[in-house]
């Protein structure tokens, strides 16, 4: 198994990324957040590869939000 393969628990991915964890709970819940598997009825764990995949589109989305911010208010200015 590779590192991007591993699983790792909710209290994991909190350390991680410097979330609480009922805010990844809430996320779970509305959908929103890292790709995550379920281990029987309350085991929640996420791979490695799913939570860098979702952190880099989170970082592309802030990106392209901002060009649109800095765009918008420069046609404003024109």
């Amino acid at each position: 198994m590779t590192e991007e393969d591993k699983l790792i628990t909710t209290e994991d991915l909190s350390r991680w990324i410097k979330v609480k964890t009922f805010t990844l709970d809430k996320w779970a819940m509305r959908g929103k957040g890292p790709a995550f598997i379920m281990l029987g009825n309350r085991m929640r764990r996420y791979r490695v590869a799913d939570v860098r995949a979702w952190m880099e589109a989170q970082a592309k989305e802030y990106v392209e939000a901002l060009q649109a911010k800095r765009e918008e208010r420069e046609a404003r200015h024109v």
